[in-house]
């Protein structure tokens, strides 16, 4: 392919742009798993489009021979040299190192992917995708950018979830696994050109050195101290591991030995890192496999087997990193070895716990399951039918048997459309599309689906969602009893309304009002309730306004915030109990024409009497214990106690 040169704001890439950079000397794209996503172009001076090459512009060529062109943002030119200049630019991704985001917290990974998308500051032109179902708390405490998140920090996604990342123009997916084993072999003397083996011990270990320590200082360690790595070695290199936060309690030796054999073999301590680099011809460009070129593409993430009986090295390991050549169309260098666990750098801390549920989602098997009976078939045939005796051939037949008479599994194609059926060559069909009706299926299953509307077979009268617009429709048949349920979600509004006959319940919610309406309304909290009779029973109350009940007859009672209650029928006030009342003295007052009293009235007084001046000498009886009592005969009695106080000089000395 030959690049395409864009200007620096061009999003779909679906025409020819500036142009093509059709005087390329050369153009190697590299690309490394989890790792750098580049372009390298050598271009002369007097080339075609040499003056229209300019930072931030950016290139459309393709990183390997199966994916689609990429967009590569320029971001350096370097001086001619000889006659040519090298033009850098990083994939589109790279775009994200300016985008960031406000901070969030994620409980899984597919909560992590969405939440770059939902908390971004600016606007975003990504989108973000998952099969991953690990479970584990993300933290985002500050804002940081959409590319340091995906990983290369403490606590980013990869950090946090593991994963590897595919970036496929503005969309970004976060796979378990990229790539599978297609079987492909790399020997000498066949496709192998270079080889080189680079075995890296710097993380290899003999053994661990396992150790708890709680916060009271206590540490717990093995008696015999070391948890070797299986193997053979002519060195000692012993990693101290930390278990302190594996337990809360004081583990036994005995549990500290299992956890450390674990870490042990999960790690593989003891086993250098090997990564072979590979350069080789692809075997679909030779004329001895082209039958086999299907099988023997190598794509990032493929697993793949390297032999080279001379030298000794047999080896299984993954396409880590590729170095493509647009120009060509073929690989120049691929690498074989370990996948990296960041985007930026390498971070040197032990592999955190990631408490898992299965890592691949519903969705993954699924699709798992149908390619594995794609992939494992066997028998079965592929006929052209004529049906209607025309002596021209009109249906495509795909079944388990030549005989459509015999046949159980049935795929049938013709130009109105196609047909599935696990029951026979005339069905009945579980699966089946045509112009006019479009895809009528049984079941769909899909990860993703994209839709403008989406409503039941009755016109939307029970089901209707308007993902356009963001309105959902729910209604219920009537039952025998004709009780009906609806829940509409509109632009503005939130209704759900229950009727049974005449009788219906209704709960609307606005942006500021919430209205119900119903025969009975209840409820039952911590701290307050109200049961369907309206008998409210609250443990604090504290209500700003007016409280007024009353009842049909017309009698009614209120309290206001000023402290005042009172009471009367209809229109008219009897009287008012009030607390901030207006008289000689601070206290609570009666306002009323009349007073009736029922029953004893008990009257204690505290009050000194009168104020008298600094230095007077006086005797004030009062009243201290009065009682009221009706006598049964239409009269009341009473009694009090008076009680003397004694002031000399203005002061209070004596109370009898």
């Amino acid at each position: 392919m030959i690049p395409i040169l864009y200007d620096s704001q061009e999003t779909q890439f679906d025409h020819n742009g500036i142009g093509a950079l059709s005087d390329a000397v050369d153009c190697t794209v590299e690309r490394e798993l989890n790792g750098v996503y580049e372009l390298e172009l050598q271009y002369p001076v007097d080339g075609a489009r040499f003056g229209d090459l300019a930072k931030r512009c950016q290139i459309l060529a393709k990183p390997d021979p199966v994916t689609d062109p990429q967009p590569f943002r320029i971001y350096r030119i370097t001086k001619p040299f000889r006659g040519t200049v090298s033009v850098y630019a990083r994939h589109i991704a790279y775009d994200m190192m300016g985008i960031p985001a406000s901070p969030f917290s994620a409980q899984s990974a597919a909560d992590a992917v969405r939440g770059l998308k939902t908390y971004v500051a600016v606007d975003c032109p990504f989108d973000f995708w998952t099969d991953k179902a690990t479970q584990a708390t993300m933290t985002v405490a500050a804002p940081a950018s959409i590319w340091s998140l995906l990983g290369g920090t403490q606590g980013s996604v990869l950090d946090t979830y593991g994963g590897e990342y595919d970036f496929d123009r503005y969309s970004v997916k976060l796979y378990g696994r990229l790539g599978a084993d297609r079987g492909v072999s790399i020997r000498y003397g066949k496709n192998l050109t270079t080889l080189e083996q680079d075995e890296n011990c710097e993380s290899c270990y003999t053994g661990v050195y396992p150790y708890w320590l709680g916060q009271d200082g206590l540490l717990v360690q093995l008696d015999d101290k070391i948890v070797n790595a299986p193997g053979e070695y002519d060195y000692v290199r012993i990693l101290p591991l930390d278990l302190s936060q594996e337990w809360q309690e004081t583990p036994t030796q005995e549990q500290l030995r299992t956890r450390a054999q674990r870490y042990i073999a999960d790690n593989q301590i003891g086993v250098p890192d090997v990564s072979l680099t590979v350069g080789f011809v692809q075997l679909e460009q030779t004329e001895e496999y082209k039958g086999m070129a299907l099988l023997e593409r190598v794509n990032l993430g493929d697993t793949v087997s390297v032999e080279f009986p001379k030298l000794k090295v047999s080896a299984t390991a993954r396409a880590v990193a590729t170095k493509y050549k647009p120009l060509l169309d073929r690989y120049e260098e691929i690498t074989l070895g370990k996948v990296r666990s960041n985007l930026a750098q390498t971070i040197a801390q032990q592999q955190k716990e990631v408490e898992k549920k299965p890592d691949k989602t519903w969705f993954a098997t699924a699709m798992e399951q149908a390619g594995k009976l794609l992939m494992g078939v066997k028998g079965g045939c592929v006929r052209v039918l004529d049906t209607d005796g025309d002596g021209m051939p009109d249906t495509l037949y795909v079944a388990d048997n030549p005989d459509p008479n015999q046949a159980v599994k049935v795929w049938r194609f013709n130009y109105e459309g196609w047909a599935a059926s696990d029951q026979g060559y005339n069905g009945p069909f579980k699966l089946a599309a045509t112009l006019e009706q479009g895809l009528l299926a049984e079941a769909v299953t899909a990860a993703k689906l994209t839709a403008g509307t989406i409503q039941s077979a009755d016109g939307g009268k029970t089901f209707f969602l308007d993902l356009d617009n963001g309105i959902l429709r729910m209604n219920s048949y009537p039952t025998k009893d004709d009780v009906q349920a609806s829940i509409g979600l509109l632009t503005d509004s939130i209704n759900s309304k229950v009727t049974a006959g005449q009788v219906e319940s209704i709960i609307s919610q606005n942006a500021d009002s919430i209205r119900l309406k119903a025969s009975k309304i209840s409820w039952d909290s911590t701290y307050s309730s109200m049961s369907e009779n309206g008998i409210l029973t609250c443990q604090n109350a504290n209500i700003a306004g007016i409280v007024k009940c009353g009842s049909d007859s017309g009698y009614w009672m209120k309290m206001d915030s000023n402290g005042k209650m009172s009471g009367g029928y209809k229109s008219q006030t009897y009287g008012a109990i009030n607390c901030n009342f207006d008289g000689p003295f601070d206290g609570m007052g009666i306002e009323s024409d009349n007073v009736v009293l029922k029953g004893k009235l008990w009257v204690y007084s505290d009050y000194p009497g009168p104020t008298w001046s600094a230095g007077q000498t006086q005797n004030v009886n009062v009243v201290s214990d009065l009682s009221i009592e009706a006598t049964g005969d239409g009269g009341v009695a009473w009694s009090y106690t008076f009680s003397t106080l004694y002031f000399e000089n203005g002061i209070l000395t004596t109370v009898w």
